[in-house]
């Protein structure tokens, strides 16, 4: 059933509407009946964040203190006030927040933090704070990130006690080229991994991953947490490193070294083995889910990491999408979202389907818009709100589960 959204109020963000503005667009929102489930789970709402358009994906999901979700999509941000709903999402526009949000964290500040960059990550990234009523620019901000040169997937994460860190990339000089200037990026101009944090309206001091013992190797952040325990953990292209904020120590592991596409001899092409998320499980296991299907999880007690491939289980490509996997070099399957329920029970959010298994040995079950309530299979994140809900953001928009 469409209806028409209304402003409402938005919380804090009342006081940007005299400085910036505010786009309302049309969200479908529907209800579902007790027969609709997913997982197991009730269906409870359904929101389409693009207006009806198919194009509109939504590739992050961020509760703030408020009780306001914020959707990060590939076209911009928008965001579900207390008051709205169920009505649905109001779509912010405010300057360099045009392009696709990938993360959403919010400091102790109270201060909202956003880095969005173009579909493709040719034009860089951007970071975007909200802080006393105004947006300002990672220039504003009086911090020592770099701001564009942050790497792909999502290198800002959220910390303990309002933390909010940043994963780096720092240019280092190479013989016989002059220095980058500021703002200027350099294609496969070699780089360094860099933390900073922010709290307590201060900036830390920066972290050289590289400078840190025992390893003193770098891992291409593509993806970070803290932990539990308050200790950093990093997934790049290079490996995974655990640092140690108080000892400023730094271990790096490779779980995907040597995990290629099972199904790469069908193609002309073998595609690089990536990490896509990090997730930290009920029990305190940190788990990767990574490009080509693979999954690892790290036991803390054993010291080791369990990896297992999901592609077999993976369900036929339909025939509109067949030529665009074609195109990639085979029949890929991305792992993009973790996350454990309360029940125990893990769900794989994946570009082919929502994989759900109880034990990472047996074999999952898998929902797709076949089967299951949801709008499409290309699912990109799954965020649990404060009150046990459970928000799955997929190709068309998110889907709403009880607990």
């Amino acid at each position: 059933m469409a209806k028409a959204l209304r402003l409402g109020a938005v919380g804090s963000l009342l006081a940007v509407c005299l400085a910036v503005s505010l786009i309302v667009i049309s969200i479908r929102t529907t209800l579902a009946s007790s027969q609709d489930s997913l997982a197991s789970h009730r269906v409870l709402e359904r929101y389409d964040v693009g207006a009806g358009s198919r194009d509109v994906s939504v590739k992050t999901l961020f509760q703030d203190r408020d009780g306001q979700v914020w959707a990060g999509t590939n076209f911009g941000c928008a965001v579900q006030a207390l008051s709205d709903r169920p009505a649905g999402f109001t779509r912010v526009e405010f300057e360099r927040v045009r392009r696709g949000v990938r993360a959403v964290a919010q400091s102790d500040d109270g201060s909202l933090w956003f880095v969005s960059s173009d579909t493709l990550g040719f034009r860089g990234n951007s970071i975007t704070r909200f802080h006393d009523g105004r947006w300002e620019g990672v220039e504003d901000s009086n911090n020592p990130l770099t701001g564009i040169a942050l790497g792909d997937g999502q290198p800002m994460f959220q910390g303990a006690e309002g933390r909010v860190w940043f994963a780096d990339y720092v240019a280092k000089p190479v013989d016989g080229l002059p220095p980058l200037r500021e703002g200027e990026q350099r294609l496969l101009f070699p780089s360094e991994d860099e933390l900073v944090c922010y709290q307590n309206g201060k900036w830390s001091p920066r972290i050289h991953l590289s400078n840190l013992p025992p390893s003193r190797r770098n891992v291409s952040a593509i993806a970070g947490l803290e932990d539990t325990e308050g200790l950093i953990w990093l997934a790049g292209s290079l490996g995974v490193a655990q640092v140690n904020r108080v000892t400023m120590q730094a271990t790096v592991t490779e779980p995907l070294l040597g995990a290629v596409s099972p199904l790469s001899q069908r193609g002309p092409a073998t595609r690089e083995t990536h990490p896509n998320c990090i997730y930290e499980d009920r029990r305190g296991g940190i788990w990767i889910g990574a490009s080509n299907g693979w999954v690892c999880r790290y036991d803390k007690a054993k010291g080791s990491w369990e990896r297992r491939n999901l592609m077999e289980f993976a369900p036929e490509i339909v025939e509109s999408e067949r030529e665009f996997y074609r195109l990639l070099g085979g029949e890929d399957l991305d792992i993009n979202a973790i996350y454990q329920g309360r029940d125990g029970r893990v769900m794989f959010g994946t570009n082919r389907g929502l994989f759900v298994v109880n034990d990472l040995s047996e074999k999952p079950t898998v929902y797709t818009e076949a089967n299951s309530a949801l709008p499409s299979r290309d699912v990109h994140c799954i965020m649990e709100d404060r009150d046990g809900k459970i928000w799955v953001g997929e190709r068309y928009g998110i889907v709403v589960l009880e607990p």
